[in-house]
C-alpha cells in the first residue's frame, strides 16, 4: 500500500493522525466526501466516500482474491440467509431480457465442418454443446482460443458478414482452387455443387457468407461461359 511505502520512506514522524470534525452518523459520508474534495489527500486512493470506485487491485492481489474465492466454502446458514433475502423478489421484464442478451449460452451458434463445409445452426450454446458432446466450458475455451472442436469451427450467427447481396441458382459458377490456382467453370449452381459433391444448399450458404471456403475452392459468379465449360 502507498501509505505503508510512505511510512517506510519518511518514517512515522512524518505523519500524524487527527480528527478533522465531529459529526453525527447520518451525515458522516457527506462530510467525508467534503474533505476528500477539499483536501485531495495524496494517500487516499478512493475518490468517493464509502465506495471503492477508482481503486485498482494489482495482478498479485487479483490472483489471491481469485484463489480465495475458488476455495471458499459457504456455510449452510449463510446460504439460507441469502435465500431468504431473495425470496419474494420480483425481477422486471426489462432486467430479464438484459440478462438473456448477456447470457452467451442463449446466443445462436453456428458450427462449420472444416472438411466438408457443412453448416449447422443452433439456437443456443447449450444445444450446440449437446450436439458435440462437450461441456459449455470446453466449447467456450475453443471459442476463446479460436480453435476447432471435433472438426468444427465455432462461430456466432449474429457476427457473420455476408459476402454478397444474393445469388442466382441458374447463373454460371467459377471455382478456383486456392492451392493450385486451377479454374473450373460450370453452367449453374447445381453443376458446381455436383462436382464438389455437396448440396446446392451448402453452396448457397457460401454465397450468403455463412462459410469461408468450399473444399479448398473459392466460388464466384460468372457473367458468361467460356468454351471449356465443364458440364
Amino acid at each position: 500500500m502507498r501509505i505503508c511505502k510512505g511510512l517506510l520512506k519518511y518514517g512515522h514522524a512524518g505523519f500524524k493522525l487527527e480528527i478533522l470534525e465531529f459529526c453525527s452518523v447520518d451525515i458522516l459520508m457527506a462530510r467525508e466526501q467534503y474533505y476528500l474534495d477539499k483536501l485531495q489527500p495524496e494517500y487516499n486512493i478512493l475518490k468517493s466516500s464509502g465506495s471503492s470506485l477508482g481503486y485498482k487491485h494489482t495482478e498479485i492481489a487479483k490472483n489471491l482474491i481469485s484463489e480465495f474465492r475458488k476455495n471458499k466454502v459457504m456455510a449452510d446458514t449463510t446460504r439460507e440467509l441469502i435465500r431468504e433475502s431473495l425470496r419474494g423478489r420480483v425481477i422486471s421484464t426489462e432486467t430479464i431480457e438484459k440478462r438473456r442478451a448477456c447470457d452467451s449460452s442463449r446466443q445462436p451458434i453456428i458450427l462449420t465442418n472444416i472438411q466438408t463445409g457443412e453448416i449447422k445452426d443452433f439456437p443456443s450454446l447449450t444445444i450446440a454443446c449437446s450436439f458435440l458432446g462437450v461441456t459449455r466450458y470446453m466449447i467456450n475455451k475453443h471459442i476463446l482460443n479460436n480453435t476447432y472442436c471435433k472438426g468444427y469451427k465455432i462461430g456466432n450467427i449474429e457476427k457473420r458478414q455476408p459476402k454478397s447481396n444474393g445469388y442466382n441458382a441458374t447463373q454460371p459458377i467459377t471455382l478456383t482452387n486456392k492451392e493450385t490456382g486451377e479454374v473450373l467453370e460450370f453452367s449453374s449452381m447445381s453443376k458446381a455443387a455436383e462436382h464438389l459433391n455437396i448440396s446446392q444448399q451448402s453452396l448457397k450458404k457460401y454465397f450468403n457468407g455463412k462459410i469461408e471456403t468450399i473444399k479448398g475452392y473459392k466460388a464466384t459468379f460468372s457473367s458468361t461461359l467460356h468454351k471449356d465449360v465443364r458440364e
